[in-house]
């Protein structure tokens, strides 16, 4: 069933990469039939606008689809994944469960779900697509207008690469700050509330207070500087 899905998935990212890269062809043809006084179509302008509607809307309604097919599957990932990271905590020994900081793991299993999902995402429905489209686009431009148009788009999509690979270092160590820091104040948190009969006992409630603001604070910088990125 996954690989049936998949396939789906794979007929409809190549369908909606035509679609998209087809209609503006069409949209380069009714205007040329509309300004051309000889036309040699029995269509009129108001059907041959209409007709490019009706392409448009068929172009969006299969990019919904191809996500709709994509969600299944990312579900499925996550689904197994949260099963092994749950089956692994399990088999660790008493020792880890014993030292354990509640909240940090419950903060990275909720991470990874996320990531997961954004990372499949991403790459499925974005990038991919994305790629295939401006090949397309670029053999389009080579077949109608020449080797040099082509080869813009190419250079053009090269260099976009390079400056995100530039920048992808200073996001990736801001994120990671960021992670670090989230991740110690809900370990805090969550565990000075697992704990709250502890700190009531010893009256600790303001040294908690404390702390929690002084991380809640670090976060908030890290955040700041993650979103800025």
């Amino acid at each position: 069933l996954q690989k049936f899905k998949f396939i789906i998935f794979i007929l409809f990212t190549i369908l909606t990469t035509l679609m998209v890269v087809s209609v503006p062809l069409l949209l380069k043809q009714i205007i040329i039939v509309l300004e051309s006084k000889e036309s040699t179509l029995s269509f009129t302008p108001i059907a041959i606008v209409i007709m490019y509607g009706l392409a448009w809307m068929f172009a969006k309604v299969v990019d919904r689809l191809r996500h709709q097919s994509a969600f299944p599957m990312i579900a499925n990932i996550i689904h197994k994944l949260c099963l092994d990271l749950f089956a692994h905590l399990q088999c660790l020994s008493m020792r880890f469960h014993h030292n354990k900081k509640s909240g940090k793991i419950f903060n990275v299993i909720s991470r990874t779900r996320y990531a997961v999902a954004g990372f499949t995402q991403a790459i499925a429905q974005e990038l991919v697509p994305l790629f295939l489209q401006i090949i397309l686009a670029s053999l389009l431009l080579t077949y109608y207008y020449g080797f040099e148009y082509g080869a813009v788009l190419l250079v053009m999509l090269c260099l976009y690469l390079v400056l995100s690979i530039k920048t992808a270092d200073i996001i990736v160590k801001r994120r990671q700050e960021q992670n670090e820091t989230d991740g110690d104040a809900n370990a805090f948190i969550v565990d000075s509330l697992l704990n709250a009969e502890t700190v009531k006992y010893f009256g600790t409630e303001k040294y908690e207070s404390g702390q929690a603001r002084k991380l809640l604070t670090q976060k908030q910088e890290a955040d700041i500087l993650s979103l800025m990125s």
